[in-house]
Protein backbone atom coordinates (compact mmCIF):
# COMPACT_ATOMS: atom_id res chain seq x y z
CA UNK A 1 0.00 0.00 0.00
CA UNK A 2 2.95 2.64 0.81
CA UNK A 3 4.73 1.60 -2.45
CA UNK A 4 1.27 2.62 -4.70
CA UNK A 5 0.90 6.11 -2.28
CA UNK A 6 4.55 6.60 -2.34
CA UNK A 7 4.30 6.49 -6.73
CA UNK A 8 1.17 8.64 -6.99
CA UNK A 9 3.33 11.09 -4.93
CA UNK A 10 6.09 10.94 -7.50
CA UNK A 11 4.06 10.92 -10.32
CA UNK A 12 2.37 14.23 -9.09
CA UNK A 13 6.00 16.07 -8.73
CA UNK A 14 7.14 14.95 -12.19
CA UNK A 15 3.83 16.46 -13.59
CA UNK A 16 4.28 19.55 -11.44
CA UNK A 17 8.08 20.14 -12.84
CA UNK A 18 7.10 19.91 -16.46
CA UNK A 19 4.09 22.37 -15.88
CA UNK A 20 6.57 24.91 -14.60
CA UNK A 21 9.13 24.35 -17.07
CA UNK A 22 6.78 24.79 -19.94
CA UNK A 23 5.14 28.19 -18.43
CA UNK A 24 8.65 29.45 -18.20
CA UNK A 25 9.22 28.54 -21.70
CA UNK A 26 6.58 30.77 -22.95
CA UNK A 27 7.83 33.28 -21.14
CA UNK A 28 11.01 33.44 -22.25
CA UNK A 29 10.10 33.55 -26.05
CA UNK A 30 8.09 37.26 -26.00
CA UNK A 31 4.71 35.74 -24.84
CA UNK A 32 4.31 38.47 -21.82
CA UNK A 33 3.20 41.66 -24.27
CA UNK A 34 5.46 44.44 -21.63
CA UNK A 35 8.55 42.26 -23.75
CA UNK A 36 7.12 43.76 -27.52
CA UNK A 37 7.70 47.13 -29.27
CA UNK A 38 5.08 48.76 -30.27
CA UNK A 39 4.53 51.65 -33.12
CA UNK A 40 1.69 53.73 -34.87
CA UNK A 41 0.20 54.07 -38.81
CA UNK A 42 -1.46 56.91 -39.61
CA UNK A 43 -4.51 56.31 -41.88
CA UNK A 44 -5.95 58.65 -44.33
CA UNK A 45 -8.48 58.42 -47.32
CA UNK A 46 -10.52 60.79 -49.82
CA UNK A 47 -13.06 60.86 -49.44
CA UNK A 48 -12.87 60.20 -45.92
CA UNK A 49 -14.92 58.36 -43.46
CA UNK A 50 -13.45 54.41 -44.23
CA UNK A 51 -13.09 52.05 -41.64
CA UNK A 52 -9.52 50.73 -40.76
CA UNK A 53 -9.01 47.06 -40.67
CA UNK A 54 -5.65 45.93 -39.33
CA UNK A 55 -4.64 42.17 -40.17
CA UNK A 56 -8.33 41.24 -41.18
CA UNK A 57 -9.92 42.59 -37.79
CA UNK A 58 -11.67 45.98 -37.71
CA UNK A 59 -9.92 48.76 -35.29
CA UNK A 60 -12.78 50.71 -34.51
CA UNK A 61 -11.85 53.65 -36.07
CA UNK A 62 -12.04 55.49 -39.31
CA UNK A 63 -10.20 57.77 -41.58
CA UNK A 64 -8.63 59.77 -41.07
CA UNK A 65 -7.31 58.56 -38.04
CA UNK A 66 -3.64 57.23 -36.07
CA UNK A 67 -3.65 53.61 -35.06
CA UNK A 68 -1.45 52.87 -31.85
CA UNK A 69 -0.17 49.76 -30.03
CA UNK A 70 0.25 48.02 -33.35
CA UNK A 71 3.64 45.19 -32.64
CA UNK A 72 6.74 46.13 -34.86
CA UNK A 73 6.57 44.47 -37.92
CA UNK A 74 4.45 44.23 -41.09
CA UNK A 75 0.58 44.57 -41.12
CA UNK A 76 -2.19 44.74 -43.48
CA UNK A 77 -4.05 47.61 -44.19
CA UNK A 78 -7.43 47.61 -45.44
CA UNK A 79 -9.92 50.71 -45.92
CA UNK A 80 -13.39 49.96 -46.54
CA UNK A 81 -16.18 52.26 -47.41
CA UNK A 82 -19.81 51.90 -48.94
CA UNK A 83 -19.90 52.11 -52.43
CA UNK A 84 -16.35 51.87 -52.51
CA UNK A 85 -13.56 49.71 -53.09
CA UNK A 86 -11.64 47.80 -50.40
CA UNK A 87 -8.36 49.48 -50.98
CA UNK A 88 -5.31 47.37 -49.33
CA UNK A 89 -1.85 47.63 -48.41
CA UNK A 90 0.66 46.42 -46.19
CA UNK A 91 2.78 48.88 -43.80
CA UNK A 92 6.12 48.36 -41.87
CA UNK A 93 5.54 49.19 -38.10
CA UNK A 94 8.74 50.85 -36.17
CA UNK A 95 8.77 52.42 -32.93
CA UNK A 96 10.67 55.46 -33.66
CA UNK A 97 8.69 56.43 -36.90
CA UNK A 98 5.11 56.83 -38.06
CA UNK A 99 4.44 55.94 -41.78
CA UNK A 100 1.29 58.27 -43.38
CA UNK A 101 -1.13 55.78 -45.45
CA UNK A 102 -3.12 57.97 -47.79
CA UNK A 103 -5.13 56.58 -50.74
CA UNK A 104 -8.14 57.87 -52.84
CA UNK A 105 -11.07 55.21 -53.14
CA UNK A 106 -11.93 54.39 -56.13
CA UNK A 107 -16.30 54.30 -56.67
CA UNK A 108 -17.33 50.99 -56.92
CA UNK A 109 -21.59 50.98 -57.30
CA UNK A 110 -23.71 48.90 -59.47
CA UNK A 111 -25.13 51.58 -61.17
CA UNK A 112 -21.50 52.20 -61.87
CA UNK A 113 -21.97 49.64 -64.09
CA UNK A 114 -24.78 51.64 -66.20
CA UNK A 115 -24.23 55.12 -65.95
CA UNK A 116 -20.50 57.49 -66.68
CA UNK A 117 -20.56 58.76 -62.99
CA UNK A 118 -16.38 59.37 -62.56
CA UNK A 119 -15.48 62.90 -61.82
CA UNK A 120 -14.27 65.04 -64.62
CA UNK A 121 -16.72 63.74 -67.31
CA UNK A 122 -18.43 66.23 -68.97
CA UNK A 123 -21.68 66.67 -71.14
CA UNK A 124 -23.21 69.79 -73.90
CA UNK A 125 -26.26 69.56 -74.61
CA UNK A 126 -27.84 71.68 -77.15
CA UNK A 127 -31.46 72.98 -76.19
CA UNK A 128 -34.38 73.92 -78.61
CA UNK A 129 -37.70 75.26 -77.53
CA UNK A 130 -40.17 74.10 -79.62
CA UNK A 131 -43.29 76.16 -78.21
CA UNK A 132 -43.55 79.83 -78.34
CA UNK A 133 -39.98 81.13 -78.85
CA UNK A 134 -38.01 78.15 -80.41
CA UNK A 135 -34.93 79.22 -78.14
CA UNK A 136 -31.75 77.64 -79.01
CA UNK A 137 -28.62 77.35 -76.37
CA UNK A 138 -26.58 74.87 -74.61
CA UNK A 139 -26.40 73.53 -71.42
CA UNK A 140 -23.14 71.56 -70.05
CA UNK A 141 -23.06 69.54 -67.21
CA UNK A 142 -19.70 68.56 -65.59
CA UNK A 143 -18.88 65.98 -62.50
CA UNK A 144 -16.54 67.71 -59.87
CA UNK A 145 -16.08 65.57 -56.95
CA UNK A 146 -17.31 62.92 -54.89
CA UNK A 147 -19.44 63.97 -51.95
CA UNK A 148 -19.86 61.06 -49.28
CA UNK A 149 -21.34 63.55 -46.34
CA UNK A 150 -25.01 63.39 -47.81
CA UNK A 151 -28.21 60.96 -46.17
CA UNK A 152 -29.34 58.86 -49.13
CA UNK A 153 -25.51 57.36 -50.48
CA UNK A 154 -22.79 58.22 -51.84
CA UNK A 155 -23.21 61.50 -54.81
CA UNK A 156 -21.00 62.96 -57.74
CA UNK A 157 -21.74 66.74 -57.47
CA UNK A 158 -22.54 67.91 -61.50
CA UNK A 159 -22.50 71.55 -62.21
CA UNK A 160 -24.88 72.56 -64.97
CA UNK A 161 -24.25 75.87 -66.37
CA UNK A 162 -26.28 78.07 -68.90
CA UNK A 163 -25.80 80.66 -71.35
CA UNK A 164 -26.97 83.12 -69.14
CA UNK A 165 -25.02 82.67 -66.46
CA UNK A 166 -27.16 80.55 -64.24
CA UNK A 167 -25.53 77.48 -62.17
CA UNK A 168 -26.79 74.69 -60.13
CA UNK A 169 -25.38 72.28 -58.23
CA UNK A 170 -26.68 68.56 -59.02
CA UNK A 171 -25.74 65.47 -56.64
CA UNK A 172 -26.32 62.20 -58.46
CA UNK A 173 -26.55 60.29 -55.26
CA UNK A 174 -26.01 56.57 -55.37
CA UNK A 175 -28.55 54.01 -53.35
CA UNK A 176 -27.74 50.29 -54.18
CA UNK A 177 -29.16 50.58 -57.45
CA UNK A 178 -30.83 53.13 -57.71
CA UNK A 179 -29.63 56.63 -58.84
CA UNK A 180 -31.14 60.21 -57.49
CA UNK A 181 -30.33 63.23 -59.21
CA UNK A 182 -31.42 66.37 -56.85
CA UNK A 183 -30.53 69.83 -56.11
CA UNK A 184 -27.56 69.91 -53.85
CA UNK A 185 -29.14 72.40 -51.58
CA UNK A 186 -32.61 70.02 -51.78
CA UNK A 187 -31.58 66.61 -51.29
CA UNK A 188 -35.34 65.97 -50.11
CA UNK A 189 -36.55 66.90 -53.76
CA UNK A 190 -35.82 64.05 -56.47
CA UNK A 191 -35.36 65.30 -60.11
CA UNK A 192 -35.20 62.69 -61.54
CA UNK A 193 -34.58 58.62 -60.43
CA UNK A 194 -33.26 55.60 -62.73
CA UNK A 195 -33.47 52.13 -61.26
CA UNK A 196 -30.63 50.09 -62.89
CA UNK A 197 -30.29 47.64 -64.54
CA UNK A 198 -32.76 49.17 -67.52
CA UNK A 199 -34.36 46.55 -69.42
CA UNK A 200 -37.41 46.66 -71.53
CA UNK A 201 -40.98 47.15 -70.21
CA UNK A 202 -39.75 48.16 -66.63
CA UNK A 203 -41.38 50.19 -64.33
CA UNK A 204 -41.15 51.85 -60.59
CA UNK A 205 -42.63 54.67 -58.93
CA UNK A 206 -40.75 57.21 -56.87
CA UNK A 207 -43.20 58.94 -53.80
CA UNK A 208 -46.60 60.13 -55.08
CA UNK A 209 -46.27 61.56 -58.34
CA UNK A 210 -43.47 60.18 -60.57
CA UNK A 211 -43.69 56.98 -62.41
CA UNK A 212 -41.07 55.48 -64.90
CA UNK A 213 -41.32 53.13 -67.95
CA UNK A 214 -38.38 51.56 -70.10
CA UNK A 215 -40.65 52.01 -73.67
CA UNK A 216 -38.17 50.52 -76.32
CA UNK A 217 -34.21 50.64 -77.19
CA UNK A 218 -33.37 52.77 -80.21
CA UNK A 219 -30.60 54.37 -81.86
CA UNK A 220 -30.24 58.02 -80.94
CA UNK A 221 -28.61 60.41 -83.73
CA UNK A 222 -27.39 63.91 -82.12
CA UNK A 223 -24.24 65.98 -83.32
CA UNK A 224 -21.89 63.62 -81.01
CA UNK A 225 -22.55 61.14 -82.75
CA UNK A 226 -24.91 57.93 -83.12
CA UNK A 227 -25.38 56.14 -80.00
CA UNK A 228 -27.16 52.41 -80.58
CA UNK A 229 -28.88 50.69 -78.09
CA UNK A 230 -30.24 53.43 -76.04
CA UNK A 231 -33.22 52.86 -73.84
CA UNK A 232 -36.03 55.42 -73.82
CA UNK A 233 -37.52 55.85 -70.90
CA UNK A 234 -40.68 57.90 -69.59
CA UNK A 235 -41.15 59.92 -66.47
CA UNK A 236 -45.33 61.01 -65.99
CA UNK A 237 -44.98 63.27 -63.31
CA UNK A 238 -48.82 64.00 -61.92
CA UNK A 239 -47.71 66.56 -59.85
CA UNK A 240 -50.77 69.50 -59.39
CA UNK A 241 -52.29 67.79 -62.16
CA UNK A 242 -50.08 68.90 -64.77
CA UNK A 243 -48.82 65.48 -66.53
CA UNK A 244 -45.53 66.87 -67.50
CA UNK A 245 -43.64 64.24 -69.70
CA UNK A 246 -40.10 63.60 -69.71
CA UNK A 247 -38.41 61.19 -72.39
CA UNK A 248 -34.64 59.91 -71.65
CA UNK A 249 -32.59 58.28 -74.32
CA UNK A 250 -30.20 56.88 -72.10
CA UNK A 251 -26.98 54.83 -73.08
CA UNK A 252 -25.09 52.71 -70.19
CA UNK A 253 -21.60 54.58 -71.79
CA UNK A 254 -22.69 57.50 -72.48
CA UNK A 255 -25.24 58.22 -70.14
CA UNK A 256 -28.42 60.50 -71.48
CA UNK A 257 -27.83 61.18 -74.85
CA UNK A 258 -31.16 63.11 -75.39
CA UNK A 259 -33.67 64.35 -73.64
CA UNK A 260 -37.75 65.31 -74.64
CA UNK A 261 -39.54 67.43 -72.44
CA UNK A 262 -43.39 68.63 -72.66
CA UNK A 263 -44.62 70.83 -70.30
CA UNK A 264 -47.95 70.05 -68.75
CA UNK A 265 -49.43 73.82 -68.27
CA UNK A 266 -47.80 75.51 -71.22
CA UNK A 267 -48.03 73.17 -73.93
CA UNK A 268 -44.13 74.01 -74.52
CA UNK A 269 -41.67 71.31 -74.85
CA UNK A 270 -37.72 71.16 -75.14
CA UNK A 271 -35.40 68.85 -76.71
CA UNK A 272 -31.82 68.36 -75.18
CA UNK A 273 -29.51 66.52 -77.80
CA UNK A 274 -26.16 65.69 -76.79
CA UNK A 275 -23.66 67.80 -79.02
CA UNK A 276 -20.16 66.64 -76.76
CA UNK A 277 -19.09 64.96 -74.17
CA UNK A 278 -15.87 63.78 -72.27
CA UNK A 279 -15.86 60.34 -70.63
CA UNK A 280 -12.94 59.96 -67.55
Amino acid sequence: MKSWYLKIVVLSIIVLQFGCKKDERLIDNGANPESKAFGKIYCETYPAGAKIYIDSIYTGKSTPSLIDSLTEEIHTVEFKKNYFSTFETSAQVRVNTIPALRCTLKQNVNTSTYFPLTVGSSWIYERTDTGRSKIVDTVSFTITNIDSSINIGVGSVWIEKYPNNEIYSLVAAINNDTLRFSLLSGISYTWRTFVFPLSMKKTWTIGRYDGYLVDTIETVVTKSGSFSNCYKVRQLSTISNTHDVIWYWIHDKYGIVKIYYADGVSYTSQVWNMVSYHIE
